[in-house]
């Protein structure tokens, strides 16, 4: 491997089973640091509470949302989640061998609250070269919501990456 870019990862807690209970991992709370009072009034009712924005919710984010993320959302479909779902471990624990010496990128959003910012510091002990940063005003879809800042640091990591392949 050249070299992992870990967007949102879940650490190493994988256990959450009710979307209103909160698990292992140390999740914040809901926030909409940005909010836009206008942005859910074109959602279904159905998606609003399910697809609620995170971090920035501005209407670029919105309709990237609707157009990159919820698009898949619906193709995939529950059935299919669910298999996935049950096959969530992996048999062997990627940070359970040596430390990992190649150019590695670690990205969290402060406001996540599906996988958190916290437990992912412990990937840093793996992850021997690892950029780590933790976006402010941003979800589970930091690519969406901090498109600028998420480019820079990809764009970084590649040229690292590409100059040590």
């Amino acid at each position: 491997m050249l070299g992992p870019a870990l967007i949102c990862p879940i650490g190493t807690a994988l256990e959450r089973t009710e979307r209103t209970e909160r698990t292992e991992r140390r999740l914040p709370p809901h926030a909409v640091l940005r909010p836009d009072p206008d942005l859910l009034a074109g959602l279904e009712p159905q998606r609003q509470a399910v697809r609620k924005p995170r971090g920035a919710a501005v209407p670029e984010t919105a309709r990237r949302f609707r157009e990159e993320t919820l698009v898949g959302l619906d193709a995939v479909g529950t059935e299919a989640l669910a298999r996935i779902r049950s096959n969530w471990r992996l048999s062997e624990q990627p940070e359970g061998n040596e430390p990992f010496a190649r150019p590695t990128l670690i990205l969290t959003g402060r406001q996540d609250e599906f996988v958190g910012h916290p437990d992912q510091f412990v990937l840093l002990v793996h992850y021997a070269r690892a950029g780590f940063a933790v976006l402010d005003v941003v979800g589970h879809n930091l690519q969406i919501e901090q498109p600028h800042l998420f480019d820079t640091l990809m764009l970084e990591w590649l040229d690292l990456v590409e100059a040590e392949s």
